[in-house]
Order: C-alpha cells, then structure tokens, then sequence
C-alpha cells in the first residue's frame, strides 16, 4: 500500500510539474508579463454605428474605406444575426459610414476578410462569408455608382477555415486558413500550445491547391501586385512571411521571415508600399476580451517598411490599453489618415497622423 502511494503521488507530482510548465509556457509566449507602454504621436475619432469591423481596405485611387462588419458575440448565439459591408469617403472630413450591402437583408451573409481589386471598369469586392450552417464562401461583388452588385459565390473544399484574403485577379486569389481543427480540444490545443498545422490555398479561379503549409493560425494576406509580392502573418507563430508569387500558376516563393514579438492580424499596404498591421501585444487579454466585453483588450499598430533589396523597418504606431477601442485586428493608412477596425467593438476609429 505504501509503495502504491509513493507511486501514485510520483505520479501527481510529474503531471503537475508538466502543466506547470505548459501553463508557464503558454503564458510567457503569450506575452502575458510583457510591460506596454502606451503612445501615439496623433489623435483619433470614434465613428459609431458600426459593429466588429474586423477587416478594411482602402481604394487608394478614390480614398474610399471599405469596412467588412459582423456582431461576432452577437452571431454566435443568433444564426439570424447577419453582418454588413459599409463604405466611407476618407477625403471628406464630415462623411460617414454607408451601409452597401447586408444589415437585414440579404440574409446569411457573415463577412470577414475583404480585398480590393482595381480593374479597368471599376472596383471587384473579395469578402469571406461564414454563413450561419457552418460553410464557407468567397462573395464577390463590384461596385455599380452607389451600391455594389453581386458577381457571384465561390466555395472550395479547401476553404476550411478562412480568416483573410487577397485578390490578384478577376477569379483568382490566396486565402487563409487560421485554424486546422475543427471545435474541441484538439483546435483549443492548436492555439494555445501554438501547433503550425494551418495552410495558405491559391484560387486560381477554378479550383484551390495548398499555396503554402506548416502555418501556425495564417491571419492577414495582402498582395503587391505591381511587384508579386505576396505578405503572410502566422499570428500564433509571431512571424511575416514574405513571398514573391508567380502571377501565372500561383507558385510561391518565400523571400523573407520577420519574427515580430506581437500577434499579428490582418495586413494592408498603402501608396508607398508600406505594410500597415493591426496586432494584439497580449494573447490572454484578446481571448478574455472575446468572451466578456466589460474586459478591454490593448490596440496596437504596426508600420513595416522593407527595402526592395532586402530588410526594413519596423515601427509601432500606435499603442492603447485605455480601452477606448480594444482589439484592432486591421490599420490602413491614406495621405494623414489611420483607420482602425476593432474585432467586436461597436465603433471603428478615423485617426490623424503627426
């Protein structure tokens, strides 16, 4: 008996020891005693009316912000709850966001990551749709005057879990799995621990092939199309992957990684090629921040400039733990202007750069 106890109680204490460790582990990498300080140089307008703008985009030739919306707290109780496209004048300093597609109608319709394409007639719209049966889609749309007229509806096998996207064509793009597992303990395991089990799919306007594998959650995708640069950020894997793509079959070749000690969403690039990042600098407070609004979650923004020849710089712009917006997941710039859309806030932010 006495030996069974010493046994059972050597036991206990490995077991212990082990999720010690992984506790501590987890909460070191999640940056969970890192210190923030905050600061930003500019100042900022919270614009209401606008609910979760998790991903934006800019039409650099117009200055028209386009804003992908959904009331996520909201949506996962409610497969009524419907989400929205807006659209905003960023020249016009009195205008606000315009409601262009979804609200009530048409129904199931979840947006999440959205990219511009320039064409030669006009703008085509790429959004995620998560309708509320657990699928997932590709609506694509172009812009008519005022309102925007939808093209059509792509959906994939691949598509699996699709966080952001990036056009390259009238059909074809990249897109983003974040996650590999499907709800459990496996997919909760693959976050936390972090596991590289997520993959990059070109669309080459047919069918989807595996672009890029042995991500770890693959979150923002933004393409340089006048240089075929493709931009990647593994938000639990802390990493920006740079690819030159080939805009003929897709190929990618990886031409860079930047380690960055902060958890990168999603990524746009403005008129002089710089990358502008929404990030989370504390993995805890953003998944506290998820299930309970009355927690607040820090905002950061990141400007990556690179060299053509290689290297660059990092800058963070802007850091808020006040709570006045929590959570931003996307920055843009246009001339003085910073956009910031927050995951689950019901405002979006108009900054004003020094």
């Amino acid at each position: 008996m006495r030996k069974f106890l010493i046994w059972s109680g050597s036991i206990l204490l490995i077991l212990l020891l082990v999720c010690s460790f992984l506790v501590i582990r987890f909460l070191t990498s999640s940056n969970y005693f890192t210190t923030l300080e905050p600061h930003f140089a500019g100042s900022c307008q919270m614009l209401p009316g606008v609910v979760g703008a998790e991903d934006l985009d800019i039409d650099i030739a117009t200055g028209t912000l386009y804003l992908s919306a959904l009331d996520r707290r909201r949506a996962g109780d409610d497969p009524l709850i419907n989400g929205a496209l807006y659209r905003m004048d960023l020249n016009d300093p009195e205008a606000r966001p315009q409601l262009i597609w979804g609200g009530a109608e048409p129904g199931d319709f979840r947006p999440h990551g959205i990219s511009l394409l320039p064409q030669p007639d006009g703008l085509r719209i790429f959004v995620i749709n998560h309708p509320s049966d657990g699928s997932h889609a590709v609506e694509i749309f172009d812009v008519a005057d005022t309102r925007l007229q939808h093209r059509e509806t792509i959906t994939d096998p691949l598509f699996k879990s699709p966080n952001d996207l990036a056009a390259i064509g009238p059909r074809r793009f990249y897109i983003g799995n974040d996650l590999a597992n499907p709800p459990g303990i496996m997919q909760m395991l693959e976050i936390l621990l972090p596991r590289a089990q997520t993959d990059l799919i070109y669309f080459d306007g047919e069918r989807g092939h595996i672009a890029a594998d042995g991500l770890a959650f693959a979150n923002g995708v933004a393409a340089a199309r006048d240089t075929h640069r493709l931009y990647l950020a593994e938000m639990t894997g802390k990493a920006l992957r740079i690819f030159d793509y080939d805009p003929d079959n897709g190929a990618l070749t990886q031409r860079d990684q930047v380690h960055l000690q902060t958890f990168m969403d999603n990524i746009n690039i403005d008129a002089m090629g710089n990358l502008w990042i929404g990030a989370h600098p504390k993995f805890v407070d953003i998944m506290r921040h998820s299930f309970d609004p009355a927690i607040t979650a820090p905002a950061q923004v990141l400007r990556v400039s690179l060299n053509p020849e290689g290297g660059g710089k990092v800058d963070e712009v802007l850091l808020s733990i006040d709570g006045t917006i929590s959570a931003v997941s996307a920055a843009a710039a246009y001339r003085d202007k910073l956009v910031l859309g927050p995951i689950f806030d019901a405002h979006f932010a108009i900054c004003t750069l020094p």
